[in-house]
């Protein structure tokens, strides 16, 4: 899977695997999605592995990467 413009994809981050100028991203729900290789987005995946993400396609292949802070109940 491949995000499109504007789409997000959230979830529990299970491993990422780089080949062929390519990331792997997959996640613990078992949604695979495939990015350009760059290593600065690598490198912070990489730093994320378990943890809830978020990856945004903004625009002409530029992915924004954030940690999903879980809500807490009063």
């Amino acid at each position: 899977m491949q995000l499109k413009p504007y789409q997000e994809i959230v979830g529990n981050l299970r491993y990422i695997h780089h080949e062929n100028e390519l990331l792997t991203v997959v996640f613990q729900s078992e949604y695979k999605i495939e990015i350009p290789y760059k290593k600065d987005i690598f490198d912070k995946l990489n730093g994320l592995i378990g943890e809830r993400i978020g990856i945004l396609n903004s625009e002409n292949d530029k992915y924004k990467i954030r940690k999903v802070r879980r809500k807490t109940l009063p």
